[in-house]
């Protein structure tokens, strides 16, 4: 008997068990877990992440949805039994466990009755949410994985399924692949229509990714982005497994200055770009957390214990300390800004002041930059350079072109500089 055989016949004895006390499972709730437009996107993008892929594709019919990946780490047992089990919560089978499939790609469900899965090993169609039935394997597709979504739930017509898998396409930003350690390169295709998204690492902390449409480059955005790996103490239990191999990291805006097109590789980042305040400061866990608000003018990444929607984190103690190590990171971060030679006063418009609004587990990360600066040469000073805030005095610009150093020393009667 087959492993998919095995499996099938202990998600039987399931479903035999419900009919015979007369209920079925109900569909239903994952739309009530998942109301956001195509969530599945997302879900897919994390599992083939997970799965050491480089490059994905989408492919978008009036009729499904395909989903491919060049992952190295092909569906193995464990895989199968998570992808057709419901609720699993041990930590071990923790849902949000990095690089398993768990009650996240329940959200398929929103769009297919039958989700398909070709893999290397193993190819099957998963039936009535948890029972596998051996399929063909997929002509040609070798190393690859394959997932098909037809469009046949009943609760959503195929138009308006492909309205919304359209639109969450069309939608993915550039910080989709912002924080992916090993995803590079994302394709769609809707119809005729073509679209990607590619990420290129120019150094250690510069990050430009490329939006391009029907093969053309449409959108170029740089960031500054920093990571250090987590780090576990006896206060910080977390329930996702693997968590000590994730990283935390955050990323500045970057934009290029004065009548710049485009990066030169051959210049230096202070010759071209700046560092901007962003409109709103994003948190994601691998992805945007997009209903989760941080007060912030930069973006976070942590791998934190989202909401089941994964559209915000959860308010638990788990998450904690990895507030407090953005907040390290971030003030480490100021050294090598500034000696990227970014560090100007116009830069201190992306830092939060006191006036910010920042929910409390985020003013960890303003008293870090604010206590960094203090003690640090990070602060711009008037006649170049930078200092510690505690040794500064601050004035009026008119003030500032009155006085000399000297004529500062004698005010102020202090000797040091």
């Amino acid at each position: 008997m087959s492993l998919i055989q095995q499996i099938a016949e202990k998600r039987q004895l399931l479903l035999d068990g419900i009919a015979a006390n007369g209920g079925d499972i109900n569909l239903s709730i994952f739309e009530d877990f998942y109301p956001d437009e195509a969530h599945f996107i997302f879900e897919l993008l994390q599992n083939a992440e997970d799965a050491n892929a480089t490059e994905v594709t989408f492919e978008l019919t009036a009729h499904g949805c395909s989903f491919e990946h060049n992952g190295s780490r092909h569906f193995n047992e464990q895989d199968i039994r998570g992808i057709t089990g419901i609720f699993n919560s041990s930590k071990k089978n923790n849902p949000d466990k990095i690089g398993k499939f768990g009650v996240g790609f329940k959200s398929v469900f929103v769009y297919t009755d039958t989700p398909v899965v070709y893999s290397k090993h193993y190819s099957f169609r998963i039936e009535k949410l948890v029972l596998p039935v051996a399929v063909p394997p997929k002509h040609g597709l070798g190393d690859r994985t394959r997932f098909d979504f037809p469009f046949n739930n009943p609760k959503k017509n195929a138009e308006e399924a492909f309205a919304e898998v359209k639109s969450g396409l069309e939608q993915l930003s550039e910080n989709t692949l912002l924080f992916l350690k090993n995803l590079e390169y994302i394709k769609w295709k809707v119809g005729a229509q073509e679209g990607a998204l590619l990420r290129e690492e120019h150094s250690q902390n510069h990050v430009e990714v490329l939006k391009q449409l029907d093969g053309k480059d449409c959108l170029s955005s740089h960031w500054l982005r920093f990571s250090a790996p987590v780090q576990l103490d006896k206060a910080f239990t977390s329930p996702v497994d693997g968590v000590e191999r994730q990283q935390v990291a955050i990323a500045f805006e970057l934009a290029l200055t004065g009548d710049k097109k485009s990066f030169d590789k051959n210049r230096t980042i202070k010759e071209q770009l700046k560092v901007v305040p962003a409109v709103r400061g994003k948190v994601s866990v691998f992805f945007p957390a997009d209903k989760e608000t941080s007060g912030l003018r930069f973006h976070l990444h942590g791998p934190f214990v989202p909401e089941l929607s994964r559209a915000s984190i959860k308010n638990s103690p788990e998450n904690l300390p990895l507030f407090g190590q953005l907040a390290a990171l971030t003030a480490k971060s100021l050294h090598a800004i500034k000696e990227l030679g970014l560090l100007n006063g116009e830069f201190l418009a992306v830092l939060p002041n006191a006036d910010d609004h920042l929910p409390d587990r985020y003013q960890v990360i303003r008293k870090a930059i604010i206590d960094e600066m203090k003690v640090e040469p990070l602060v711009p000073t008037h006649l170049g350079g930078h200092a510690p805030a505690a040794r500064l005095l601050q004035a009026r610009a008119s003030l500032k072109a009155l006085l000399t150093v000297d004529d500062l020393a004698f005010v102020t009667e202090r000797e040091d500089h």
